[in-house]
């Protein structure tokens, strides 16, 4: 199975954690497990023995919309025996969505998926020694973060200007207005790709119109995918 990786930093609490992030990976996983997969229970721990990628643990778990996860491990050396763990995220399909390497006791991670069923893989680093480490895993699945609208601005004929509460740690926003309050006449959607921005026009619009408008955050998934929040609240403006 080969991956393509790259390394970046990220705050778990106080400490730096270094993780190696991998691209999708399609084929066959080939993992043998120390022990039966089981269906995970998202806020309980799981924990076992990890040497090398011959030691490993598999979860089992299935989503029905699209929702954040934080992943907690610790581990602990056995004996001076030294192993990195490795956290892997793969679909039904068998990809590996991504990986992360851990160094530290205590590690930490989030990510966000799309609805569908998944597994969660735990095994050792190529390089470990001696008798390995213990892990204790945890999966912890969120709500993806809502905005709101906060200003509508129709100073334009025909044009809309939508400012909204940002978030960064989201990837962007969607912003949708329609004539009516299902959003099925005269919609208009502009998607938003930097989390920063806090504003969005919408144009071409129908003259003298009711609008109902609301937005909502994005998240990106490993495999690209479009992780959306819920929408935000309705608010309503007439254009010019």
């Amino acid at each position: 199975m080969k991956s393509i990786g790259m390394k970046k930093y990220v705050l778990a609490g106080a400490l730096a954690v270094m993780m190696v992030v991998a691209s999708v990976v399609t084929g066959v996983n080939t993992f043998a497990y120390s022990e039966a997969p089981v269906d995970i229970e998202f806020g309980k721990e799981y924990s076992g023995v990890i040497k090398t990628t011959e030691y490993s643990y598999r979860y089992n778990f299935s989503i029905d919309k699209a929702q954040g996860f934080d992943v907690v491990l610790n581990n602990e050396p056995i004996n001076g025996g030294k192993t990195m763990p490795v956290v892997r995220i793969f679909n039904e399909r068998e990809e590996e969505l991504v990986h992360y390497m851990f160094e530290d006791a205590y590690n930490s991670a989030s990510f966000a998926l799309t609805a569908g069923k998944y597994y969660v893989v735990v095994d050792g680093y190529m390089g470990a020694s001696g008798e390995g480490a213990t892990f204790k895993l945890k999966l912890t699945a969120k709500e993806l973060p809502k905005t709101s609208v906060k200003k509508l601005i129709n100073k334009k004929s025909k044009q809309l200007k939508v400012k909204y509460k940002t978030d960064k740690t989201v990837t962007g926003y969607q912003i949708q207005a329609a004539t009516n309050k299902k959003f099925t006449k005269n919609k208009k959607t502009v998607t938003v790709t930097d989390y920063k921005t806090a504003s969005a026009t919408l144009k071409k619009l129908k003259k003298r119109k009711k609008y109902y408008v609301r937005v909502r955050t994005y998240t990106e998934a490993p495999d690209k995918e479009k992780c959306f929040g819920e929408w935000s609240k309705v608010k309503t403006v007439k254009t010019k």
